[in-house]
């Protein structure tokens, strides 16, 4: 099985970008000129265009809710997130396998979003 991990060259914002794609989601064209009056400067989501023509801020790194979707619409096998000694590690399986280790202090369900975020952008 081959294993996917965030590199320090991918940003966030990249494997966002191709998770959103791998799904079919649309970007927003006013994320490419970083000028989208629905974000602030410190804000890592991205803008999607939604079924009603609408705007969506998405998320799936720090939303549940949108890495569960982006898991389902990804066909993502999940494992529930296991603590392992200071670590929290999450494995989610789709096409070979993407683990991922996370600090436990920061969010319980981090490492398993992250991990669903890296499979469904590996498969891009």
């Amino acid at each position: 099985m081959s294993k996917l991990y965030q590199t320090d060259e991918t940003t966030d914002e990249e494997l966002m970008r191709r998770a959103a794609y791998a799904v079919g989601f649309t970007l927003c064209g006013c994320l490419a000129k970083k000028k989208c009056s629905y974000l602030d400067d410190s804000d890592e989501s991205l803008i999607l265009v939604n079924k009603q023509g609408g705007h969506t801020v998405w998320n799936p790194l720090k939303d549940s809710g949108q890495a569960l979707e982006l898991a389902v619409l990804g066909k993502v096998r999940m494992n529930s997130p296991e603590p392992f000694g200071k670590w929290h590690y999450s494995t989610v399986m789709k096409n070979g396998e993407a683990s991922v280790y996370q600090g436990m202090g920061i969010d319980s369900f981090d490492a398993l979003r992250r991990s669903i975020v890296l499979a469904v952008a590996g498969g891009a």
